[in-house]
């Protein structure tokens, strides 16, 4: 069992571990196979560094998250997987690109999705690179 953080900010939901992450979490509910998963993946890299104007995160350690997409593409959510991860969130674009309402998610309603989402983990590399992969790899 963990604790996690859940802040509503504006239309934006932040979910993160309380004091780092030291387990999994899975909220993969998405159907999503083969070549429709690898261009939700794909998809989901270019929103993330186009997000980023061609900048980089400055980052000396790799930033991890767990990130909720919905199969249109939308990021509904992001988990961080560590308190480095949590505080230096601010530095890349997840933030701004969440749309938790697209899973159905309505701060101050409900926290529960209610469209199926694909989970891919989100790594911002100190080298500046982007990684984008499925959560419970490519089925």
């Amino acid at each position: 069992m963990g604790e996690f953080r859940v802040v509503f900010d504006g239309n934006e939901l932040q979910v993160s571990p309380w004091d780092g992450f030291d387990g999994e979490v899975s909220f993969d509910t998405s159907s999503l196979r083969g070549e429709a998963l690898r261009e939700l993946v794909l998809n989901t890299r270019r929103s993330i560094v186009g997000a980023l104007n061609g900048e980089e995160v400055d980052t000396n350690k790799p930033l991890r998250y767990n990130v909720g997409v919905t199969d249109d593409g939308a990021i509904a959510f992001y988990i961080s997987d560590s308190s480095l991860a949590e505080s230096s969130a601010s530095k890349t674009p997840l933030p701004e690109l969440i749309q938790p309402e697209a899973a159905g998610i309505v701060p101050g309603e409900s926290l529960v999705p209610q469209k199926s989402l694909t989970q891919v983990t989100v790594v911002f590399k100190p080298n500046g690179v982007v990684e984008v992969s499925p959560w419970a790899g490519y089925r």
